[in-house]
């Protein structure tokens, strides 16, 4: 059963966690849930379908990145320049499993 919702987060316990202000928090918290969400409900579906190839052996899986960037490091020279690397290594990728 899937009991999934977009607060069901705070049921769970965050591990390894700084120590954040509580006011601070509720501000971001309620700043972000007035955003507008950072991917499309369609391209969600559109990657669940490719990874349930790549989970059959049917697709293979690039996944890159940093595991726990800064905020200040999210800007638009960082992420181009690690978008370029990603692609690089999809166009190797590709040459070399053409051939297959």
């Amino acid at each position: 059963m899937n009991t999934w919702n977009k607060s069901s987060w705070k049921n769970k316990t965050a591990l390894q966690q700084p120590e954040w202000p509580a006011s601070e928090l509720r501000e971001a918290t309620e700043l972000l849930s007035h955003l507008p969400p950072l991917v499309a409900a369609g391209e969600i579906r559109e990657l669940k379908e490719h990874l349930a190839k790549a989970a059959k052996g049917e697709a293979f899986l690039l996944q890159g990145g940093d595991c726990s960037e800064e905020f200040v490091r999210c800007t638009a020279p960082n992420i181009k320049s690690t978008m370029k690397v990603l692609l690089q290594m999809a166009a190797i990728l590709t040459y070399a499993g053409a051939g297959r």
